[in-house]
Parts: C-alpha cells; structure tokens; sequence
C-alpha cells in the first residue's frame, strides 16, 4: 500500500522537475526535484518510481539504477497512485555507443541498468538483465543494448547475430539506424569481411551522428587499406578528420592512420573469440599461433588426409612426393625423439622450390604447410604467399620494412610462408653498389 506521505513527497518532486501534476505545471527547477527525490529515496528505499526520479532529475549514475532494480517490484506504484503525467519520470540514459535512449517504466530500468554495468565491465551482468522477455518486447532499443555489451567486449561475431534481424527495423530511426550499420561494418571489420566492411562503413559517413559518421569512415579507410586501394584509404580517411563535432582522441587515431600507412584492423575469428577462458574477456583470445596449437588430433588427421590428397592429385612428380615423405618421416620422428626426452639435432626445414609457372610451387608448399602442421611442427596450417612486389620496394628502406612486416605475421600466427618470385640473378652476382639486394638478403638471412 502506498504511503501517503510518499506519494505527496513525490507528487511535489515531480512538480518540480516540470512534470504535469492535478493538470498543472511549474517551472522546473532540478535541483529541487533531485532534493525531493533524494528525501524520498532515503525514507522509502523500495518505492522503484522514487528512484526514476532522481534518475530523470540528472542523477542516472549505476548506483542509482541498481536501486531502481532491486525496487522494480513497485514500479509504477506512485504515477498510478498521483494524478501524474506518466512521462513524469522518464530518463534518457546513455547506451555506452553513439547514442541516447529513453527509459521508462520497469524495461526502462533494466535498460539503463544494463548499459550502466556494460560501461563498469560488468558484461555478465548486463546480459542477465537482457533476458528474451525484453528483447521481444523492446527489440530495437533492447537489442541495441545489447549489441552494444557484446560490442564493448569485443565478441564481434555476436554483435552481428544482435543486429542483423534490426537493420530493417529501425530505418524510422535515424540516429538509431546508423548507429546499427556503423556498428554491423565494425565488427565485420574486425573480423576480416574487408569487402563487406568496406560496403556498409563507406555510406555511413554522412550521418546525424558526427562520432558514428567519423568512425565509419575511418573503418572503411582502414578496410580499403587491407584491400590493397590505397587512394581510397587516404581519401576516405581525410573526409574522416575533417567531420565536426568529434572527440579529441578520435580525430588524433585518424591522424595517426593517416601518417602510418601500416595503421589498421587485427582481425580475429569466431573460432578463437569463442576459444577465450573467460568469456568476456578479450584479453583471454588466444592468439592464431596459441589457438591453432588447440587443434585436435582429430583435426591434425583431418590435415594430413586434405594434403595427402591434394598431393594425390598431381601427376607423375615422383621425386618431389619422395621428398615430402622424406620430410614428413624425419620431422615426425623429430618429435617423437623430442617427447622420449632424446636429443634431436636441430636442422633447417627451409625449401626452395623451383620451377616454371604453373607447375604448382605454391600448392605443394601448401600441402607442405598441412603435412608440418600435422606433425605438430607448426601450429597453424596458415599459409602466407608473398610476391615480388609485396617483399622490393622503390625506395632504400622499404624491402627491409616490408620483409619484417611479413617475418613478423608469420611469427606471430605460426604459419609457412610462400615467396613467388621471378628469377632474376644469383645473389652473388647482385653488385655491391646495389643496397637494396644486399639489404634485402641480409634481413632476410642476417
């Protein structure tokens, strides 16, 4: 039952925050209203709308909030009670990504609770307020929440899941719109969909919302970037800096990826987002090399029979498939003697296949790749092909910066590397006046 005294308590705050009361209204004056509704808090705790009001009066801080959930009992209890607007106390509450969203009634609450414990980490908590009842009764705003909790902790595969079925949803909603294709080109960014990415984030630069409008052009420069379409990147990156209205710090990033042409996007994969020990925690993904080192004895057996009979399909090549065997059998026998504790001579596993092209260098050094990784000797079957053009550079610095860019992925996603390069002449026939040769070679083999 409700209190008297509450609800007069309370008619008055709302009467101060401007709202509509007995078919009147005031001047607002929030810090009275905020002292209203702070005198009701400390009197009557579980009445829910009390704390609304405090929430609408300016302080929706996540203290608040969680109050305003453990009293969801009684929400509604006193705008039903008073001769009250029911927009008395709503609230706008800020959803942690681009935009505001407004609150009201008991959705409302777990709404803006959620978002107040996305923005404190609490991801956890913030789904379990997040239930299907609300998505089904809320799917837009509800699903944006939530989209944005998966967003903050980086699960980019389940960001797209959230937000696919809205797009078409929400085109009434501008704001909320750009804000739902900003964030769908994102997480497909970081996921490697380059082209996809590139699609979604380029018409997006022109929106309601200067920090969406900045970020999608800058994801969609970084996606062009891996693309290989450098003018685009660059022009698409300076229409980024130039938009208004935008952070400090994002308009520093975008200098930055202006001046450094090898800024961009990490991608990562499903797979390894859902490898994590802690399920929220990204600084758990194991890393290609880490990740790929979990592969099953199943799935190593998988590897040999796809290179076996990759391998199978060539013709003729018998001293080739000999040698491959050969290889095989001394790795594998490697290993064994490595696991019996027994010393194992540690000896190159470099090749250098060579040939006219088309007579399959590159799919044999991938069936190589298979058959090591397999054996347990790499940890990932991934497999880097580099051409000519992606080691030489024009200018005297470059080869060496672009050969230790790719010695330094390879390193890190424990893959085999594949240089196709045009003959040309004998390392020591390359004159010593020539520096880039030499240089090349050096970082090469130092």
């Amino acid at each position: 039952m409700t209190s008297s005294e509450a609800l007069d308590l309370f008619l008055s705050s709302c009467a101060a925050l401007g709202a509509e009361v007995y078919g009147r209204r005031q001047v607002p004056d929030k810090r009275a209203a905020r002292s209203g509704f702070e005198r009701l808090t400390v009197q009557y705790p579980d009445q829910c709308d009390g704390w609304l009001g405090l929430a609408a009066s300016g302080e929706a801080s996540r203290a608040v909030l969680e109050n305003a959930y453990r009293a969801l009992d009684t929400c509604g209890e006193l705008i039903t009670a008073g001769d009250v607007a029911a927009d008395a106390i709503d609230f706008a509450f800020d959803t942690g990504m681009y935009i505001q969203l407004h609150a009201r009634g008991g959705d409302g609450v777990l709404m803006a609770c959620a978002a107040a414990r996305a923005a404190a980490g609490d991801y956890a908590g913030a789904r379990e307020l997040l239930d299907d009842r609300l998505l089904s009764a809320v799917p837009g705003p509800a699903g944006w929440v939530l989209a944005v909790v998966y967003f903050r902790a980086k699960r980019w595969h389940d960001v797209r899941r959230v937000l696919a079925p809205l797009a078409a949803q929400v085109r009434t909603d501008p704001f909320l719109h750009q804000a739902v294709q900003v964030a769908l080109g994102l997480s497909g960014a970081y996921l490697g969909l380059w082209e996809q990415g590139f699609e979604q984030l380029s018409g997006q630069g022109q929106g309601p919302i200067a920090a969406a409008s900045a970020e999608a052009l800058l994801g969609a420069a970084l996606c062009a970037r891996a693309l290989g379409r450098a003018e685009a990147a660059t022009a698409l990156l300076n229409e980024a800096y130039a938009v208004v209205g935008i952070s400090e710090d994002l308009r520093s990033t975008i200098a930055t990826a202006l001046s450094d042409p090898a800024f961009g996007i990490h991608p990562t994969t499903a797979a390894r987002i859902d490898a994590r020990n802690d399920y929220w925690d990204p600084d758990t993904e194991p890393g290609e090399r880490d990740f790929a080192r979990q592969l099953g004895a199943a799935r190593r057996e998988e590897l040999k029979a796809e290179a076996a009979a990759e391998l199978a399909d060539f013709v003729g090549m018998v001293d080739v498939k000999e040698q491959i065997a050969r290889l095989e059998s001394s790795v594998r026998a490697d290993k064994q003697r490595e696991t019996l504790g027994l010393p194992v001579r540690n000896k190159s596993l470099h090749l250098v296949l060579k040939g006219p092209p088309g007579t399959g260098k590159t799919t044999i050094a991938r069936v190589i790749a298979k058959l090591l990784c397999a054996a347990d000797v790499l940890p990932s079957d991934t497999f880097v092909e580099a051409s000519r053009s992606d080691l030489v550079d024009r200018v005297i610095g470059g080869s060496e910066a672009k050969i230790k860019a790719i010695i330094d992925r390879i390193v890190a996603d424990g893959a085999e590397c594949c240089s196709s390069m045009r003959p040309t002449r004998s390392p020591n026939r390359i004159p010593r006046g020539t520096s880039g040769g030499w240089s090349s070679l050096n970082c090469c083999a130092p």
